[in-house]
Order: structure tokens, then sequence, then C-alpha cells
């Protein structure tokens, strides 16, 4: 479309733009309210695919144009991706040079549009002068949005209140509000220039000491810059953050800090930390002080006596440590220390709680659970625990595309089987939709390799789980016996 066709379309009046009515009598351009967002979306493709001609193209506009066409214009002036251009445009395309691009920013600045100004500066971080720059520190420490206490995105019925909200929607918020967002931007300009980020702590300061928890949350990642230029200042500051608000030891940043904190020292004040946390009220807090205390005992046999107490604790401060037993059952590392999850292990994969039970157990479908130096300790206490019972069709998938032999399992799926049927007998099973006779396809793999080695141990092992498996629920004995019909086991 020409440049006059689209200065035909953005100026139509505001009246008509905005109009709830498909029609109007006697109008020349009749334009929905609902079709100004697709017309803006059209803008801001076109702009993304030709930037300087949009750019200068835009200078000719009123500042006074709808607000969906300035932010469509910002977040068109945004993209550095050459990629994510329309093919037709790949082969010349460049990014808007900068002295447009500030032309752009003064010619329509405002504070309606702020958002999108800072969404376009944020993206454009590698290729920016100092004017934007202080530009975005202004907005940053000077911007009316938030306002106090509120929300730009939240669930649907859920309370608006900032102060009642979890560090998910806090984090998810910063991205949403302008002096989060730049604060945000300016944290990617700290990751690549120690020297501006060293002369201009102030800012962080500054995020420290917002009104807003959203923006508060991003001083995490303007100091984790900071662990790697100023480690004193970095830990001092977080610390002095979490005591303003403990959630934000939650923060997606904090586990650097952790990382870095314990073992050194600072590591007195993270142990005060861990300790405050474990006596909030906040539960993702106390969930993540769990985390921490397993994973500080695990590394650095610290908190010793806090291990057994939230590992007796309430499921809160179990699934905590359950979180940091998958990661360590999902992970390829830390196989020096791996017997120290051992106990933990067993006693939640046997935990009344069904839950704990079967996200642990859920592990098993991990291909670094299988090559675990103790993978044999770990798997016998999987086939007698609750989570054969509740995990048998993860585990069935697993064992079914298991790339090495079966044959040394064998010993251990009759006692899997047995241990299913033990269970059946002794407590209320809730999870209809498990089913054990998917094991049958593995028992007839293994069965096929012992003909194969002339194992007639295994063969027989393999016709006792086959037995068990008869004993359980009328359903899955009677899929077993279809597939018995189909020469399994022969």
């Amino acid at each position: 479309m020409s440049d006059k066709n689209w200065h035909k379309l953005i100026l139509a009046p505001a009246l008509r733009l905005n109009s709830d009515k498909e029609k109007q009598r006697n109008e020349k351009f009749i334009i929905a309210k609902s079709k100004i967002q697709k017309l803006a979306c059209d803008f801001e493709t076109n702009v993304r695919n030709q930037p300087s001609r949009f750019a200068r193209f835009a200078l000719t506009l009123p500042v006074t144009i709808h607000k969906e066409f300035i932010d469509a214009l910002f977040f068109g002036l945004a993209e550095t991706d050459r990629n994510k251009i329309a093919k037709d445009f790949q082969a010349e395309w460049q990014p808007c040079p900068v002295e447009l691009l500030e032309k752009i920013i003064l010619h329509f600045y405002n504070h309606v549009s702020e958002l999108s100004l800072v969404s376009m500066l944020a993206n454009r971080e590698d290729d920016i002068s100092k004017s934007l720059i202080d530009m975005l520190c202004n907005l940053a420490k000077f911007s009316p949005d938030p306002k106090p206490n509120t929300l730009s995105v939240y669930t649907s019925g859920q309370n608006k209140c900032a102060d009642s909200v979890n560090i998910e929607e806090l984090h998810i918020n910063s991205f949403n509000c302008v002096r989060g967002n730049a604060y945000h931007a300016l944290a990617k300009i700290f990751r690549k220039n120690k020297e501006f980020a060293l002369a201009n702590l102030d800012l962080i300061q500054a995020a420290i000491n917002d009104e807003h928890p959203a923006v508060q949350i991003t001083s995490t990642a303007l100091l984790l810059c900071i662990l790697n230029y100023n480690e004193d200042y970095a830990h001092k500051n977080f610390f002095i953050l979490c005591q303003k608000n403990i959630i934000f030891s939650c923060s997606p940043e904090a586990n650097y800090f952790f990382n870095s904190g314990f073992g050194g020292p600072y590591e007195y004040l993270y142990i005060e930390l861990v300790l405050n946390m474990l006596n909030s009220d906040k539960s993702e807090v106390r969930m993540q002080a769990a985390k921490q205390i397993y994973a500080r005992w695990f590394f650095g046999n610290l908190f010793t006596d806090e291990l057994q107490q939230v590992l007796n604790g309430d499921d809160v401060l179990k699934n905590g440590c359950t979180d940091f037993i998958i990661q360590i059952l999902v992970n390829d590392k830390y196989t020096d220390k791996i017997e120290k999850i051992e106990f933990a292990y067993e006693k939640l994969l046997n935990d009344e709680n069904i839950e704990i039970v079967k996200k642990l157990g859920r592990c098993i479908t991990s291909k670094n659970y299988w090559t675990k130096s103790n993978f044999q300790k770990l798997f016998s206490i999987f086939v007698n625990s609750r989570a054969a019972i509740y995990c048998i069709n993860e585990f069935c998938w697993t064992i079914n595309n298991y790339p090495a032999k079966l044959t040394d399992l064998c010993p251990l799926l009759l006692i899997l089987v047995e241990n299913i049927n033990r269970r059946y007998q002794s407590e209320v099973f809730r999870d209809s939709w498990q089913d054990e006779s998917n094991l049958i396809t593995a028992i007839q793999r293994i069965y096929d390799e012992a003909i194969e080695d002339e194992d007639k141990e295994t063969m027989n092992i393999c016709l006792d789980i086959c037995d068990e498996l008869f004993k359980l629920r009328p359903y899955t004995a009677l899929k077993i016996t279809k597939s018995l019909d189909n020469d399994v086991l022969v």
C-alpha cells in the first residue's frame, strides 16, 4: 500500500475508528473499533519489513495519531533479526538507523505509549545512543507506570493487588509495566557494558527502593550482572532486597546468588536468609527454603538439623525437597554425591501425598536416571515403593523404550509386580487409568533376549511375572490373556 493510502487510513477520524457499529450511513470510511487493531497489526508488519521507509513516513504524521499506530510503529522498529522479516524483503533489509530512530522517538514521545517505546529500546540495546540510554534511565526511575499496588496482567477473578501475588506473576508484570521493563532493558546493557554498569549503581538502588514489587523484582536481574563485576556489592544488596520482601528469594535469578554465596565469604548471609525463608508465611518461599536446605546439605553438609525438619514437615516443605531430588535425578552431574539422595528418595516415593509420589516417580522417564552410578539401588527403591503403582504407565513407556538389554532388570520387575499386587489389596487406588498390562511388551522382549542367551532362569522369572500380573485387576488379566492368545511368551 502506498504512503498516501496509509496516511489516509491512519488519519481517519477517531470517531469512525472507534465506532462500535460495522456500518454508518453516508460514511465513506467505515472502520469498526475492532478493526483498528487489525489495521495497526498490518502497519506493524509493514514497519518490520521496511523500517526506514515507514520511519520517514511516520515523521509526516501528526503526533496525535491513535495510540495503536504509535505502538505498532515502535514494535515494528524494534525488530533487529533479519530472519524474522518476510522473505521478499530480507536481501536488502537493514534495521532503522539510530539517528532516524531518535527523530521518531522525539516526534511521538508521550506517556501513553511509553511501554512500547521501552520495548523497542530493549530490543535495540546493541545499537543505542547515550541520549536513548538516558531516556531509558529516566523512564525506569520516573514513569508513573505501574501505579501503586496494581497489576497490569492478572488471572481472571484474581485479586489485582500486587502485594498478594506470587513471584511468577510479579515477574510477568515486571515486563508489562514501563518502569519494570525499562530496568530489564538496562540489565541487558549492564551485562554487556561493565563500565556503564559500575558507573550507574544508583539505578539498582532506585529499583530496590521502588514502591512497586513488580519493579523491585527487576533489581535481581541488575544485581546478577554486577555479580560478575563487584561480588561484594551484589551479594549484600541481594540480601537487603530479600530483607525488604522475602518473596524475592524466589526470583528467577535467585539461584545464581545462592550458588555463588554458599561456600564463600558470604555464606553467613545466605544461612541467615534461608532460615528466614523457612519461617516465612508464604508457601512458595518455604518451598524454596526446603529446596535450598537439601541442596546445601547435599553440596556442603550444611543445615543437618533443618534437613530432617523439612523432610518430615508439611507438603510444602516436602515438595521443596522433591524438586531438588528431581533436579539431581534428571541431570547428568554430581555422580560423586548421588548416594546422598537415596534415603529421601525412598521416603518421598512412599509419602502419603500421592501428588508428591507421582511427581518424583515420573523421574523414571529421564534417560539420565538410568545412567546413575547407583541406578540399581534407585531402581530397587522405585519397584518397592508406592510410585510403582501410581507411575506404572510412565514406567511401562520407559522400559519399552529402554535402549540396552533388559535381562538384568528381570528380577526387579518381578518385585515390581509383586509390590503392585500387594498394594492393590492394601490401599484404595484412585488412578484407574494406570495399566500394568503394558508391561507384557517388556516381558516379551526380556523373554526373547533370554531365549537368545539360553538363560532359563530369566525365562522362568518372565513366566512368574505373568503369573503375578494375572492376579491383578480383571481388566489387566483380560489384556494379558489377549496377548497370550497372540503367541506372547512362546
